[in-house]
């Protein structure tokens, strides 16, 4: 792994910097820890709502909507993918109705 080294904080960075790098490093770094906790809590996901798919869109999100404010990498996409989550349940449900 080639960026295992990285702190959250030279992650935010270089996303915020436009890094070219930042996308592969963020994907690198976090995607194992990502699927492990949507694999854990949301095992209830749907067949249309793939892990990979909840996954990928957390990854966009969270780039899309970082504000200046966090620090913790992490923790920020659990919260995204969480509400990403949800997102997509409540729209399965209206799907349904």
């Amino acid at each position: 792994m080639k960026y295992k080294n990285v702190n959250d904080y030279e992650v935010i960075y270089m996303i915020r910097e436009n890094d070219e790098d930042s996308e592969k490093l963020m994907y690198e770094k976090y995607s194992p820890l990502l699927y492990k906790y949507v694999n854990k809590y949301y095992s209830l996901v749907s067949h249309r709502i793939t892990y990979e798919d909840l996954v990928q869109e957390t990854f966009l999100k969270a780039i899309l909507s970082l504000s200046d404010n966090h620090t913790n990498m992490r923790a920020w996409l659990y919260l995204v993918a969480r509400n990403m989550y949800f997102n997509a349940l409540k729209k399965e449900k209206r799907n349904v109705a």
